[in-house]
């Protein structure tokens, strides 16, 4: 099972820098679970009435992940299980305990 640790995508920042073969294979394979031939042919768009590759992306924010994580003290279990307005909850109720 996929933690939200291999959720994360790196993209370049620079003007026209390009990822490496092997990280956009990763991507390819283990986010968004399509093959290159089916990537480029949504890219071009011949893949006729097909969805695009999703990624399973969780339905938390990162940075919200992260803080459940390492503030709130959650597990990813925990966090996966969460309805979205939970999540954001105990967020809130752990600011409110702290202050």
């Amino acid at each position: 099972m996929a933690t939200f640790e291999d959720l994360r995508t790196k993209v370049p920042h620079a003007f026209r820098e390009e990822i490496g073969g092997d990280l956009f294979r990763h991507i390819l394979r283990d986010q968004l679970s399509a093959t290159e031939d089916q990537f480029w042919a949504f890219v071009r768009g011949s893949a006729t009435g097909a969805e695009p590759p999703r990624a399973q992306a969780p339905a938390v924010p990162g940075w919200l992940v992260e803080r459940l994580l390492l503030t709130v003290g959650l597990g990813e279990d925990e966090i996966r299980a969460m309805a979205p307005d939970e999540d954001r909850a105990a967020w809130e109720a752990c600011r409110t305990r702290q202050r």
